[in-house]
């Protein structure tokens, strides 16, 4: 099985290495690299997401990246390779070019099979279960926190503030900016929003919104999994206040770590909320306010000790 996702990005990404650790003993997983998509054999193909292979630093390389990929779709269809499509989210976070918009209109004639993580995106679709489209509910995080840091005690010690998290890649998708603009201007509440990024103009607009606020901090850099691990245990709360909230890891990982998160009512979060309790899960009506933060917190501010899990997100 082929993933569109390049080997060396496994170790980064837990859902992605997760998965690769629960597959069967007789399916090989191999990573995306361009002389395996266009020489290599392989039986299928796992999508995740597609929009990531033609992204570059430069224009040369966006080029190059392009026309692989377009040879590497021309093959696929040739050989009528069969492609599963785990569908993350709705469209792709940054804005593509005419170019790229064209290319990837290509990729949904190509998928035999699609992997939905909630009920709300598939009724949202109009899609029903079926054996071409498959609900597999994201998993928790506890075997890669058990891994990463063993035996982690996950009891929150309160303090002065409530301290407040917002974790990931800095994009604009991730409406960070709207978090810091709450907290900053609302009492007893601090915010750390830690994470790499790689629009430097959106990274300046948040430091630069952060350094009027005593009470908010950002943190720009590639995090460290066992860092990120103490991030998450010293916040007594995650926003995650995305702009289109679809799918998040997000969530999971601070859910995976007993801590609750603060997302904005929608489909997908109230099943959230339905699933874990609103003791988990808080939400807020966006755009994020003092007031709607403040709400959403006084939810979930008595949370029980710890998460109780469905087995199908073992």
């Amino acid at each position: 099985m082929l993933f569109d996702v390049p080997k060396g990005s496994w170790s980064g990404n837990p859902y992605i290495r997760q998965l690769i650790d629960h597959l069967p003993d007789d399916i090989e997983a191999l990573g995306y690299r361009q002389e395996t998509a266009l020489e290599g054999e392989y039986d299928v193909v796992h999508m995740h997401w597609p929009e990531h292979r033609v992204v570059g630093r430069d224009r040369r390389t966006r080029r190059e990246r392009r026309r692989t990929y377009a040879r590497w779709l021309r093959r696929l269809r040739t050989q009528g390779t069969p492609v599963i499509h785990t569908r993350h989210n709705r469209a792709p976070h940054d804005r593509k070019g005419l170019v790229d918009r064209l290319l990837l209109r290509r990729v949904p004639r190509l998928i035999g099979s699609r992997i939905w993580l909630t009920a709300a995106s598939m009724e949202e679709a109009g899609v029903a279960p079926s054996t071409h489209d498959v609900l597999i509910p994201h998993g928790n995080y506890l075997p890669w926190i058990a891994e990463t840091r063993p035996g982690v005690v996950t009891t929150s010690k309160p303090s002065g503030s409530v301290r407040l998290l917002s974790f990931g890649a800095l994009r604009p998708y991730k409406n960070v900016e709207e978090t810091i603009a709450a907290v900053a201007a609302s009492d007893g509440f601090s915010l750390l929003a830690a994470g790499g990024g790689r629009d430097e103009g959106y990274i300046a607009e948040l430091i630069s919104l952060a350094g009027g606020a005593d009470n908010v901090e950002v943190r720009h850099g590639q995090v460290p999994d066992e860092e990120l691990i103490d991030l998450i245990l010293k916040a007594d709360a995650v926003v995650a206040s995305y702009k289109d909230f679809y799918n998040s890891g997000v969530a999971f990982l601070a859910l995976s770590l007993d801590r609750p998160v603060i997302v904005p009512d929608g489909p997908m979060t109230r099943e959230l909320r339905e699933e874990f309790g609103a003791a988990w899960i808080g939400l807020y009506d966006p755009p994020l306010t003092p007031d709607g933060l403040r709400q959403a917190w006084d939810a979930v501010a008595s949370h029980p000790p710890a998460v109780v899990w469905s087995p199908e997100r073992a």
